[in-house]
């Protein structure tokens, strides 16, 4: 249960307790004690302060953390509080409570991972402005940035063990060793936040890098030669590749393989960038603006952005009807529909598996 009584307590996971709010915080970011645990994360996390640093408001969730660049926008704290204690917390939801692109506090960093098994998880980032991300694997470690990317920079990573949080500059093995933050918790004036895996996911994966290298399956076909015969044969990649599609009405599916433009007279974006596909939407009764909505692909998944049009656009998906904002951009799932004014409707469809790479290379019979 979530709440808040008139006298400023909140609910977060059925136990009452003060949250300072975001004017009070501003005001006290000299104080060390700022920050609360609460309930279960799917994970540890822990933050750290350190002076002359970048610092950054902190939430955690069951299965996410966020930090916020501080001071944070007020209602972008808001909403991350009361996502912070829901199991079920979407990544689309989430994405929807980050702050405001282009006002002040816009930078953030968001790392949502899906519920904990005895497997390291597949953990996406989405991120904006100097926040720096850097992520830990069996396979070495990686750095993810925002840069210049509008609105946000999203990507997926596979069998993470760890993420950390931090901004510009900060060495790429730092460490946050300090307080643990419980789900609903929430911490000020922080410079670097940490998550690590799940303890029986980590021990899965040590026990796995001791067995044997015959038992080892990852993403590549090994081809066999026929017996007698001593050519060797090279392995060959046998990685699905998804490519998003959509189709406009009853039409037929088109692949998102670009930034896509969609409007009565669509045009190209004023400044160089990625490659731009242009669709011209037929409509007699002028309420599609002339470029009205834009579709690209990131980590997997469909990113729809409002291009300021005059009428807006309308998601409908099985979870609920959300009219976009101005500018905004959201992830779409599959079967989702966005209404672009009059009949002009939009259906994002389930992406097309390409066929793995190399498996036009047989081996000799």
């Amino acid at each position: 249960m979530n709440g808040v009584r008139s006298d400023g307590i909140h609910c977060v996971q059925g136990s009452w307790r003060r949250i300072r709010s975001p004017e009070r915080d501003r005001t006290a970011t000299l104080r060390p004690e700022r920050w609360q645990t609460g309930g279960m994360v799917d994970g540890r996390i822990r933050v750290a302060r350190e002076r002359g640093r970048p610092e950054w408001e902190v939430i955690a969730g069951v299965r996410f953390v966020v930090a916020l660049e501080a001071p944070a926008q007020p209602a972008a704290v808001r909403a991350f509080i009361l996502a912070a204690g829901a199991e079920d917390a979407t990544l689309e939801q989430l994405i929807a409570a980050t702050p405001l692109a282009g006002e002040p506090g816009e930078a953030f960093a968001l790392a949502w991972w899906p519920p904990a098994t005895d497997a390291l998880p597949d953990v996406t980032v989405v991120a904006r402005g100097a926040a720096v991300v850097d992520l830990a694997s069996p396979g070495g470690s990686r750095r993810f940035e925002a840069r210049d990317v509008r609105p946000w920079h999203l990507a997926e990573f596979g069998d993470v063990e760890q993420i950390r949080i931090s901004g510009p500059g900060a060495p790429l093995d730092g460490d946050a060793s300090g307080e643990l933050l419980g789900a609903g918790g929430r911490a000020t004036g922080v410079t670097a936040v940490e998550w690590r895996a799940p303890q029986g996911a980590l021990d899965a994966m040590r026990a796995q890098a001791w067995a044997s290298p015959e038992d080892e399956v990852d993403t590549r076909l090994l081809a066999h030669a026929s017996p007698g015969s001593s050519d060797p044969i090279e392995p060959v990649e046998a990685r699905a590749e998804p490519v998003p599609r959509f189709r406009i009405g009853q039409g037929p599916p088109r692949d998102i393989r670009s930034r896509i433009v969609l409007g009565r007279r669509p045009a190209a974006p004023r400044l160089p960038g990625d490659p731009v596909e242009l669709v011209r939407l037929e409509d007699d009764q002028r309420v599609v603006s002339a470029s009205h909505l834009e579709l690209r692909a990131e980590g997997g998944r469909v990113v729809a952005t409002d291009l300021r049009s005059t009428n807006g656009t309308i998601v409908e998906s099985a979870a609920r009807i959300h009219r976009m904002r101005s500018g905004e951009s959201i992830v779409v799932r599959p079967g989702a529909r966005l209404r672009l004014g009059g009949d002009t409707i939009i259906e994002i469809l389930p992406p097309r598996i390409d066929r793995p790479r190399g498996l036009d290379r047989q081996a000799p019979a």
